[in-house]
């Protein structure tokens, strides 16, 4: 699917090469300037999170990144399967007291570090769970659990502007952990997994690598072509939007992201993982 993806963004810088060198286009990028030949071999091999700025398809950036992180932890399963936890645990630990400032980076070795601290919280929450399935039965939890969630997404900003947004990814494992513990009757559990939610958590991935080109596909076509028909004087190149018109725009970029990735799961990432 990354790979997928990395071809329709080169296509789309030699059609914006084209219309620039045949029809003088101008763009607010220019064709193979940061999309360059350079970067399309890091992305290719999984090592774009070393370019010095986020090129072709953006998000993919971390795709590099978890790759490294695979094999890492994969590394450490199979080199000391029965202390497995004993680096993650370490590292989460020095991170936390000496590393801090690097976490949410999304370049070269610090983005992988910042990685290595989530996923490490991610299996240690998971060695919990693992150890102790049953360890919430009151009813009340179902409450506690509500209060805990809806205090976690309205501290979100309120702790990124802070010197401890390392710390939002503890409190996301600590949600995820105790989401195991819902009562199947309460209100969260039938949202969380409603046959909707739990469909687009199996297409996040498309969604997730697919989104900027939809973004980049409607931009340009309201710019070149719509937007033209109904404002032919004073087009400079930049989509002029009311409030009203905004939300339009997020609304069909929504619909159209999750229409192609229901595609590109279905058409290309299911597809080749059944023949690995």
């Amino acid at each position: 699917l990354h790979l997928f993806f990395l071809i329709i963004f080169l296509f789309v810088e030699i059609i914006k090469y084209l219309l620039d060198i045949n029809y003088d286009f101008t763009f607010n990028r220019e064709p193979f300037v940061l999309n360059n030949f350079s970067n399309f071999f890091l992305h290719l091999f999984f090592f774009q999170h070393y370019a010095d700025k986020y090129s072709f398809n953006g998000p993919a950036w971390s795709i590099s990144v978890e790759m490294l992180l695979y094999l890492s932890f994969a590394i450490l399963f199979f080199v000391n399967k029965k202390y497995f936890l004993t680096i993650p645990i370490v590292f989460v630990v020095l991170f936390s007291l000496f590393f801090n400032d690097i976490y949410g980076s999304g370049y070269s070795h610090n983005a992988f570090f910042s990685g290595f601290y989530s996923f490490s919280l991610g299996c240690i929450f998971c060695k919990i769970y693992l150890n102790n399935k049953k360890l919430f039965a009151s009813k009340l939890y179902n409450i506690f659990y509500f209060i805990l969630l809806i205090a976690e997404l309205f501290g979100y900003k309120i702790l990124f502007k802070s010197n401890y947004a390392f710390i939002y990814s503890i409190f996301f494992g600590l949600i995820i952990y105790l989401s195991c513990f819902l009562n199947k009757n309460f209100l969260m559990y039938k949202l969380f997994f409603n046959s909707w939610f739990v469909y687009l958590g199996k297409i996040s991935y498309s969604i997730y690598l697919g989104h900027v080109f939809v973004f980049y596909f409607l931009n340009n076509f309201l710019k070149y072509i719509i937007y033209p028909l109904i404002n032919t004087s004073d087009f400079n190149n930049v989509l002029k939007l009311s409030v009203f018109e905004a939300h339009m725009y997020t609304l069909a970029a929504y619909l159209l992201t999750i229409i192609l990735a229901s595609f590109t799961y279905r058409y290309i990432e299911t597809k080749y993982y059944k023949k690995i």
